[in-house]
């Protein structure tokens, strides 16, 4: 297996007016324990700015096909949309070299 992988997702979807980033996060978070067996694991979810806007970050590890994968949900609503940027690598510092070119 590659050990370095990485990738950087951007996503829009079209949410209710009902819908903020908290009721987001808690849908998310349910679906993580639907994956079972990928033992999804929230390991803390912040506030960050990332130019100039707030957004919520959940950092997030998994274990896929025996492998320990780290995942970083950055959400913001706009308008009626919720956008998530999402980091999905193999380490912690794979994680932190691309939170770092982002900000």
């Amino acid at each position: 297996a590659d050990n370095n992988s990485q990738n950087v997702t951007a996503v829009s979807e079209k949410v209710t007016s009902s819908v903020d980033v908290n009721s987001y996060e808690e849908n998310l978070k349910k679906q993580f324990e639907d994956f079972e067996e990928y033992h999804y694991q929230v390991e803390k979810v912040e506030d960050v700015v990332i130019a100039g806007n707030t957004y919520r970050k959940m950092e997030l590890s998994a274990s896929i096909y025996d492998t320990l994968v780290k995942q970083c949900y950055y959400l913001r609503k706009e308008g009626d949309y919720m956008i998530a940027l999402i980091i999905t690598a193999t380490s912690d510092e794979i994680v932190a070299e691309i939170e770092e070119y982002i900000q």
